[in-house]
């Protein structure tokens, strides 16, 4: 929560689906999948969260810090098609 608020970028709400999540539920990845998928502003979603969260989602592996920019869809993907919720629009790499 402290990350999002040093950023400045906006309100800051906390979700229990941006918890990293090791169990073999998809309880959370489901709740992330629909926020990223529904969002339809006004303005810019920004999620801070763990990279084995968005792995999940997204099927990507991240380096600390990297940013992976995604573009909203309505289609529901299934499992093993990723990303889920997002069409990837750009990575950002950490700061060096």
């Amino acid at each position: 929560m402290e990350t999002g608020q040093l950023m400045a970028v906006g309100a800051v709400e906390t979700s229990w689906a941006l918890v990293p999540d090791t169990g073999s539920s998809a309880t959370r990845v489901v709740g992330l999948e629909e926020m990223v998928s529904s969002w339809r502003g006004p303005g810019t979603l920004v999620l801070v969260t763990h990279a084995l969260t968005v792995g999940r989602l997204t099927g990507f592996t991240l380096e600390q810090a990297e940013t992976l920019v995604l573009q909203p869809t309505a289609e529901k993907l299934p499992v093993g098609h990723l990303p889920r919720g997002g069409r990837l629009a750009g990575r950002i790499p950490p700061p060096q």
